[in-house]
Parts: structure tokens; C-alpha cells; sequence
């Protein structure tokens, strides 16, 4: 998923496209992505230094955590970058990528560049705005512990009580 950087004079420019998994990478056993990536991308070109700041919306199909069930969760992530191109005849640095002094990933290209590859930064917006825990719900309320059914469509009729004989003195101090 490349985008065009470089290109005469100073300016601003917006850039949205559309990517699908297999460009990003973003299958997997548990994500599906329902649709293509929207990205947006804001390009502040300097010359021969070009800022990119982007968002990147998905929609996944996503276990919920509690009851397993898959659902439809609603993404989007951002991500920044400078990019320098060099001088020409001066070689691209080993180590092409450094921290800048904004805390952006700084890259540096070839003289002759004029796209970038953005894909490694949508990828990586995508899966780090995903939140630890996904719900289906607020109030999912899981699979039943004995026998497995999902507790959200009603009771399983298993009794709880007879979980676990360790957990007894704890009910007797709760039921006092």
C-alpha cells in the first residue's frame, strides 16, 4: 500500500484509499475483516522532509471474550511518520529508521523516492487500537463454567452451588 510523498514545492495535501487483508496483512484465525480499510492520510510536504499523519477504519468479525460468540467491532487507529529524502549522493543511512525529536519514527529514502510503502503503519493502527478485552455487550454474561452454554440466551439449569466444595466456607461468610 504505497502512497505518492514527494512531489514539487511546499504544500498540504489529503490522500484516502482503500486497502483489503491482503495487502495489510490483517487475517487471522480470530479477525476477520468484513471490508476494506479506509485510510486517510494528511501529507505535509517540506521540501525534502514529508510528515504523513493517517487514520485507518475497519470493520472485524471478533470473538467476544466472555461468550466466544463473533461479532462486528468498529476500528479505527491513527498513525505519524516523517520521512527524509536524501540528498543525492548521499547513501541512505544503515539504521534507516530513528526516533525523531517529536517521538515519530523518522525514515530516510533514496533521492530519487517518490512513494512510500504505508501498509506496516495501517497494520500496526489496526490490531494496537483493538482493546484488550472485546465484548459482544456490556452485560455479556459468559458460558456457564459446568457445562458450557452461553449464558447470555438463558439459564443453562446446571447449579451452580455445586461448583466447587472449596469455595463453601466463603458462601457461609457471605450468607451471614
Amino acid at each position: 500500500m504505497e502512497i505518492i510523498l514527494f512531489g514539487p514545492g511546499e504544500r498540504e495535501e489529503i490522500v484516502e484509499l482503500d486497502a483489503g487483508p491482503e495487502e495489510l496483512d490483517i487475517q487471522s484465525e480470530e479477525y476477520v475483516l468484513e471490508s476494506p480499510v479506509h485510510v486517510a492520510c494528511r501529507i505535509n510536504r517540506n521540501g525534502d522532509l514529508v510528515r504523513v499523519r493517517g487514520e485507518a477504519h475497519a470493520s472485524l468479525s471478533v470473538p467476544c471474550d466472555r461468550c466466544l460468540e463473533s461479532f462486528l467491532y468498529e476500528v479505527c487507529g491513527s498513525f505519524s511518520f516523517l520521512v527524509q529524502r536524501m540528498p543525492q549522493g548521499v547513501p541512505v543511512p544503515e539504521d534507516s529508521e530513528t526516533e525523531s525529536e517529536e517521538d515519530e519514527n523518522l525514515y530516510f529514502v533514496e533521492h530519487d523516492a517518490n512513494t512510500f510503502d504505508i501498509g506496516k503503519y495501517v497494520h500496526d493502527a489496526i490490531l494496537l487500537a483493538l482493546p484488550l478485552k472485546l465484548l459482544c455487550r456490556e452485560d455479556c454474561q459468559g458460558l456457564c463454567v459446568l457445562c458450557g452454554s452461553n449464558l447470555n440466551e438463558g439459564e443453562c439449569g446446571c447449579r451452580s452451588a455445586d461448583t466447587d466444595s472449596r469455595w463453601q466456607g466463603l458462601k457461609k461468610l457471605s450468607e451471614k
